[in-house]
């Protein structure tokens, strides 16, 4: 065990980049695999929370192939095998999540520059 720890440093980033993609990986394809699970009700839910973007219909067909990018993303990334075809779809599903989210968030003048705890830093605002 304690050899494990004391390796050479490739080896243990190796590990951990194993344990960030399983948790990952695993943690996708469950998401996915509740919303296939929630039936035609669910999916529909789904899709019917873009119809803030604009979107005019189409809301189960829409959450379906949510539900999908993410089981299919999510197994890619676990199994290793066409790991950026997998994150693409993973990183699509997310990207409008977080469109959506802004697009419903109005904030007043006075608080847009005050940080809150609701708020999640993307990736531009952790780097700077």
């Amino acid at each position: 065990m304690l050899s494990f720890i004391f390796k050479s440093k490739p080896n243990y980033i190796n590990f951990g980049l194993l344990v960030y993609r399983l948790a990952l990986g695993i943690s996708m394809f469950y998401h996915g695999y509740l919303k296939y699970l929630s039936g035609a009700e669910g999916l529909y839910k789904v899709g019917a929370m873009l119809a803030p973007l604009g979107v005019p219909g189409g809301y189960e067909i829409l959450g379906t192939m949510a539900a999908y990018a993410e089981m299919i993303g999510g197994v890619l990334i676990v199994i290793g095998l066409f790991t950026r075809i997998g994150s693409l779809l993973l990183i699509g599903t997310l990207a409008i999540v977080r469109r959506k989210k802004e697009s419903g968030r109005q904030k007043p003048e006075s608080d847009r520059h005050r940080w809150q705890r609701d708020d999640c830093p993307n990736l531009q605002q952790v780097l700077v």
